[in-house]
């Protein structure tokens, strides 16, 4: 996979800017917005993040005309679209398929633009929007109503744009862009919270930016789940000149994809404009109301053919009250079940046939209607409905996945992959120039969550740190760590094609981190990096 791609619908070239990805149902819906003087709004699908297929037009409506920044999200049983046409206000639409047609319910509801969906804890619509200095967030009700404005604390001092929220193993990740997209300074940052209705933290420092003549005016981005069902991908617009006239520059926009790594409330990833990991499709999946290979039905019983590892991600999406899925299948006196009736979710455990509930909880939403559930068992069991968390419990075992059901009718795509909290992207090398936390480490280990909500991970005597890395070229590195060293320490750091030994003196107190410079060092295009103590011990995030 290389940033930045083109998209051609009949030979001409479709500009792709402020990119949305809607991914729903096992599949991805990208809409762009519709430069000048064009209305209708497009709509692109893909099952991978590489093919995209162009699916028309979704909305022709004739307020569209010069439609900014489209999104769409599924919320109150229907598909809700936004769109600020020309920047002047938004307009409301709804449908019942992502591909359309939608159809106008409001007239402008104001609200500057830029606007982005968000389902809440209780799965009310949220809708998040620019704002001269900061983001502001009102409230949406079904017939697409603002109400109750709020102020994010999310500053970059000017003009701030593109905000979009994501949900992700506690933490809540604000995205927001500025401060002109002509600027080769053009970026995204972001915020963090635990808490919808807390301040948020913004980060010391951009998320994504490039002021490389070949590769600048990056931003207003979108963030979507992984094929894999664990990683994420930040997904934003290339802006470059096509053409420069007398009467000035004519500027296209193409699409751009780059994995995001998390670590706690930390968040980093690296524009690139090179080859990277393609995303990996997840261990099992399939539609069933397609086909039925990779399941066994012996009704009441759907069940996976393969049962899934220890730490894994399933996902299911269905239309049908009262179903039960089913996790951690040995056999049928052993297993999860997740009951899924009307307004409530009840998870349930199994055990020598007898039937315990563990947790149940009413939602805002009506089970009559199609819903998606994800459930990741990593650090522990955490169940998703429409990409808001609902239960937590225990880690439970490995095993099949499937329905407890008399028909597949209603069921649909369904599917897993052995990863869990982010497991997913130590198969991935990780782009340079970068960040490579500790969370990142492939010899993994035991995490420390500091006081500022971001990891650390204790090295002893004679352990390593190791991270696989991908680059343009072949270069010379600064390494720089940052570190905890209650003692004097001393690190051999490792590539390919070369070793060098450094020493680290220790910190004040052993509550403080310090950035240190430790050495520049030759890292090929593809590179394994491995840091080894060969005296004391230190801490590092």
């Amino acid at each position: 996979m290389k940033n930045s791609r083109a998209f051609y619908v009949d030979g001409k070239k479709i500009p792709i800017g402020d990119p949305f990805i809607l991914r729903h149902n096992g599949k991805y819906f990208l809409y762009p917005s519709t430069e000048y003087p064009n209305k209708g709004i497009r709509c692109f699908s893909s099952t991978d993040l590489i093919n995209f297929k162009f699916e028309g037009i979704v909305c022709d409506d004739p307020v569209t005309l010069n439609a900014y920044a489209p999104e769409v999200i599924y919320a109150y049983n229907k598909f809700y679209l936004c769109t600020s046409p020309g920047g002047n206000g938004h307009y409301i639409f709804v449908s019942d398929s992502p591909l359309g047609p939608f159809k106008r319910i409001t007239e402008n509801i104001q609200n500057m633009i830029d606007g982005s969906f968000f389902l809440d804890e209780n799965h009310h619509l949220r809708f998040y929007r620019a704002n001269h200095n900061g983001i502001s967030m009102v409230f949406l009700d079904e017939n697409g109503q603002p109400s109750k404005r709020e102020n994010i604390h999310a500053p970059l001092y000017g003009w701030t744009e593109g905000p979009f929220m994501i949900y992700k193993d506690g933490f809540y990740y604000l995205t927001y862009c500025g401060n002109h997209l002509e600027s080769k300074g053009y970026r995204i940052h972001y915020a963090t919270s635990r808490s919808l209705d807390e301040d948020f933290r913004p980060s010391n420092q951009p998320l994504l930016i490039s002021t490389k003549d070949e590769y600048c005016n990056l931003g207003h981005s979108s963030t979507v789940l992984a094929p894999d069902l664990d990683g994420y991908y930040l997904v934003y617009h290339h802006l470059f000149p096509l053409e420069v006239t007398e009467k000035g520059t004519r500027y296209t926009r193409n699409l751009c994809f780059d994995r995001l790594h998390f670590n706690g409330r930390m968040m980093s990833t690296t524009p690139t404009n090179f080859e990277i990991d393609d995303p990996k499709m997840p261990t099992l999946y399939e539609d069933l109301s397609l086909t039925q290979n990779q399941f066994d039905l012996n009704y009441p019983l759907v069940l996976s053919k393969i049962g899934t590892d220890v730490d894994f991600t399933s996902e299911f999406n269905f239309k049908q009250n009262g179903v039960i899925l089913i996790l951690s299948y040995q056999d049928n006196q052993n297993y999860i079940g997740i009951e899924c009736e009307n307004n409530k979710v009840t998870l349930k455990e199994i055990v020598n046939g007898n039937e315990k509930i563990i947790k149940e909880k009413e939602l805002n939403l009506d089970f009559n209607y199609f819903h998606t559930v994800r459930v990741i068992n990593g650090i522990k069991l955490e169940i998703l409905v429409d990409n808001v968390p609902v239960l937590t419990f225990n880690k439970v075992q490995g095993g099949k996945i499937g329905y407890l059901t008399n028909t597949i009718e209603g069921i649909y795509f369904t599917a897993f992959s052995n990863y869990a909290n982010g497991s997913s992207d130590l198969d991935y090398k990780l782009p340079l120039p970068s960040i490579l936390d500790c969370k990142h480490d492939l010899n993994q280990g035991e995490f420390i969550l500091e006081k500022d909500d971001i990891y650390s991970k204790i090295l002893n005597f004679n352990e390593s740190a190791k991270f696989n890395v991908i680059s343009q070229k072949k270069a010379n590195y600064l390494l720089s760590c940052l570190i905890n060293s209650t003692d004097e320490a001393r690190v051999e750091i490792s590539t390919k094609n070369e070793t060098k030994v450094v020493e680290i003196t220790k910190t004040s107190t052993e509550y403080e981190f310090i950035t240190k410079s430790l050495t520049f060092i030759d890292i090929d295009k593809e590179d394994e990096i491995k840091i080894k103590i060969i005296k004391g011990n230190l801490k590092y995030k």
